[in-house]
């Protein structure tokens, strides 16, 4: 209640506005447990839907919190505007598939996933070296390092989109960070 209250107050000034949430934690069979309580990962999708934001992008990275999309079915007509591009609607990724364990490593202190995430926005998904990390590079980037290091128990992330809209959505803008680390060359 408290993001929709914050999301109608923006909108009234003018902004738009974007919601992103993540979560981590335990889950099975698409609910995640959380301290003393439980919530499903359906039900998560469809608070952060009732906000009200006309961008929402939930990801999860938890036990058994994928979905499976089936099949394909032809879309609605679309006109060609050449109008300024913004992007609406919902997004959500899962660290692993709806049958599928989500790693956790001791020498990471945490999640795999989540590493690569991380990594993502801090810049190492910036595929087209413009300075920033789109949804669509860091889910990229998260996915195929995620595959590519579970492959003795097999970890799938996997990606839900209805989004309408003629842009990526710029995530992290790492070319902008105020700090960096710099290393001697001996080194």
């Amino acid at each position: 209640a408290e993001v929709a209250g914050r999301v109608a107050e923006l909108k009234a000034s003018g902004r738009p506005v974007q919601v992103v949430v993540f979560a981590t934690s335990h889950g099975r069979n698409g609910v995640l447990h959380l301290t003393g309580s439980e919530l499903g990962v359906s039900e998560l999708r469809e608070l952060a839907g009732r906000t009200g934001a006309e961008l929402r992008v939930v990801i999860v990275d938890a036990c058994e919190s994928g979905v499976r999309s089936k099949g394909a079915k032809k879309g609605p007509a679309y006109a060609l505007s050449l109008a300024t591009p913004s992007v609406s609607g919902d997004v959500f990724v899962s660290s692993s598939g709806a049958r599928e364990a989500a790693q956790e490593w001791d020498a990471l202190s945490g999640s795999l996933f989540t590493h690569h995430l991380l990594s993502a926005l801090r810049g190492d998904a910036d595929a087209d070296h413009d300075g920033k990390v789109s949804l669509m590079e860091a889910y990229a980037y998260a996915e195929r390092r995620t595959v590519a290091e579970s492959v003795d128990v097999g970890q799938h992330p996997q990606f839900d989109v209805g989004l309408a809209g003629s842009s990526d959505v710029t995530l992290t803008e790492p070319s902008k960070a105020r700090a960096r680390v710099s290393f001697d060359e001996g080194l």
